[in-house]
């Protein structure tokens, strides 16, 4: 199986805050035998973002996003994947629930922009995210996978490594990637 990463957010492209994201999980990926053919950064701009993710629904067989699943109106992750699979996105009453919950621990009234934090599409399963407000999704349909987790980094984190990297292992299972590294010096690259 060969994977691709988009990490979501225009505060990427303007050099506000670096793309850890991208690095930490190509590195993951490598490790459960799994290649990474492209990585792209895309603002929060709708078409764009359409362009990167249809582009990618259609020519790998796992993309990865990271960003984009808060309750802003720029965070449309979700909206664009359900544009991608041709899917229409629903709320679903056990996650309003939950976030419901998570702001009546916290003593907040619950914004109404976070309602899309709850929303589903029929080809997605849920990943829970203890760190956040933001659940992931695991999407699923015609062979291919998207994998949507939240940018920042202790939710990515945890949700990779309690849900997105068990769920693909499963699936790319005899599969190594093996690599050598030597360290040279006194000699150039173009020497050596």
């Amino acid at each position: 199986m060969h994977a691709e990463i988009v990490s979501i957010g225009t505060e990427l492209l303007m050099g506000e805050i670096v793309d850890t994201n991208s690095t930490t999980l190509a590195s993951e990926l490598a490790k459960i035998g799994m290649e990474v053919r492209w990585v792209s950064k895309v603002g929060d701009d709708p078409e764009r973002l359409f362009e990167v993710l249809n582009r990618a629904w259609r020519r790998s067989d796992v993309t990865l996003t990271t960003g984009g699943l808060g309750p802003t109106s720029d965070d449309l992750t979700r909206e664009t994947i359900s544009s991608v699979l041709g899917e229409e996105m629903a709320v679903q009453d056990d996650l309003l629930a939950h976030l419901e919950s998570l702001f009546t621990g916290r003593r907040a009234p619950m914004p109404a922009t976070n309602i899309k934090q709850a929303t589903l599409i029929p080809s997605a399963a849920v990943l829970p995210n203890p760190m956040g407000t933001a659940p992931g999704w695991w999407a699923e349909k015609d062979g291919r996978i998207i994998v949507a987790m939240p940018g920042p980094s202790r939710e990515l984190d945890r949700m990779w490594l309690h849900e997105g990297a068990p769920r693909l292992k499963e699936r790319n299972t005899g599969v190594a990637i093996a690599t050598r590294t030597l360290k040279t010096f006194g000699i150039s690259e173009g020497g050596l």
